[in-house]
């Protein structure tokens, strides 16, 4: 069986050679990034668009990415080609949320002067990476604000003795120190960014998109896994395609 990259990176290489020497019942596996593509036309950090990719493959390879727009999903599937999106596998969005929240925190402890129950932390969002990121800080010691839109997290939380708010205004988020958002929803525009940083709170932004307004003094952590572990995340990705390949999803 031979494996097919389209668009290296640490991660994807070394999922790569795990899955060379892999017993799965197919000529070839194409591996994708991830993301595998951000316009739904062309693949990530590449001029090779998704319909050239249709025309290389059949019945006896394998497909393996995230967040495989649907039409090029289902032109794969007509023609009998194994189809693996990680965006939808639990298993795997879990492990890369737990790679994801220990290189963010070894990014800002490694920063900050300051043992982590000193240094005031908020996190904006409680989903997959918020609610490890609050674990790990919890365990360390300190004690973290969560903000959240959900009544049903803020009254567990409370529960759990965490800290929680449902508004982000700017002079809530100012008393903090540290600002960690992992949530897509837009926060604030450039000028409450610069008041931020007026006020010395350090924001670091997990999310897509422009949050924030843009501004030049968000510190933006993307491809975490890929950047800090990329062994441990690329046998992650591995693992899991070869877990479901081998179930027949």
């Amino acid at each position: 069986m031979t494996v097919e990259i389209i668009k290296g990176s640490k991660r994807i290489s070394c999922a790569a050679r795990r899955l060379s020497v892999s017993e799965l019942p197919y000529k070839s596996i194409l591996l994708l990034p991830i993301p595998t593509s951000r316009d739904g036309i062309t693949v990530s950090g590449t001029d090779t668009t998704l319909e050239q990719l249709i025309s290389r493959v059949d019945a006896s390879c394998a497909v393996c990415g995230y967040g495989l727009p649907k039409w090029f999903s289902e032109r794969l599937s007509a023609l009998g080609v194994t189809v693996y999106d990680a965006l939808y596998d639990e298993d795997f969005q879990k492990k890369n949320a737990e790679l994801t929240a220990l290189g963010v925190l070894g990014d800002i402890i490694c920063e900050r002067d300051a043992a982590p129950e000193a240094v005031r932390f908020g996190v904006i969002g409680y989903g997959r990476i918020g609610s490890v990121l609050v674990k790990y800080l919890a365990t360390l010691g300190a004690h973290p604000i969560v903000f959240s839109e959900r009544a049903s997290v803020r009254m567990a939380l409370g529960e759990w003795g965490i800290e929680s708010r449902r508004e982000t205004s700017i002079e809530e988020l100012s008393s903090l120190d540290v600002l960690i958002n992992t949530a897509p929803r837009c926060i604030t525009d450039a000028s409450g960014a610069e008041m931020l940083h007026a006020a010395g709170v350090a924001v670091f932004d997990l999310a897509s998109g422009e949050n924030f307004g843009g501004s030049e003094w968000v510190i933006r952590l993307g491809g975490v896994p890929d950047r800090v572990f990329p062994e441990s995340a690329g046998e992650a990705y591995a693992e899991a395609i070869c877990r479901c390949l081998c179930r027949g999803e």
